[in-house]
C-alpha cells in the first residue's frame, strides 16, 4: 500500500453510513400561536388561528382543538367563539404544537 492512501484513509472522517438520509432540525427558539381577530375575544367573534416558528408561519397538516369543547366551533383554523368563559386553545402543525389559555367574554349588548 502506498504512502498517500494511508494517509488518506487516515485523514478521512469517521462516518457511519447508514443509508438513512441526514436531516438537520433546529427546532424552535420562539413557538407561539398567532391569532387574527379581537384578543380578547367574544361571544361570536372569530379567530383565525396559525402556529409561527420563529417568526415563520408552518404550513402542513393543522390540528386546532379547544377545551372544553363547546366553548368554539372549529372549522380547519377558523375558531367561532360560542360561549364565555376560559378555555384552552391547541394548534399542531406537524410535530410542532402549542397552546394558549383564552378568556372568552360576554357578547357586547
Amino acid at each position: 500500500m502506498s504512502l498517500s492512501l494511508l494517509l488518506l484513509l487516515a485523514c478521512s472522517p469517521e462516518t457511519e453510513d447508514t443509508g438513512e438520509p441526514q436531516v438537520t432540525d433546529p427546532g424552535c427558539e420562539v413557538l407561539e400561536i398567532q391569532v387574527d381577530g379581537e384578543d380578547p375575544p367574544s361571544v361570536g367573534d372569530l379567530w383565525t388561528v396559525g402556529l409561527h416558528c420563529d417568526g415563520a408561519a408552518l404550513l402542513g397538516a393543522t390540528v386546532v382543538l379547544v377545551d372544553p369543547a363547546d366553548t368554539a366551533q372549529i372549522d380547519v383554523n377558523h375558531v367561532h367563539f360560542t360561549r364565555e368563559g376560559e378555555l384552552t386553545l391547541w394548534v399542531q402543525v406537524g410535530r410542532y404544537r402549542s397552546s394558549r389559555q383564552v378568556d372568552v367574554q360576554a357578547a357586547a349588548p
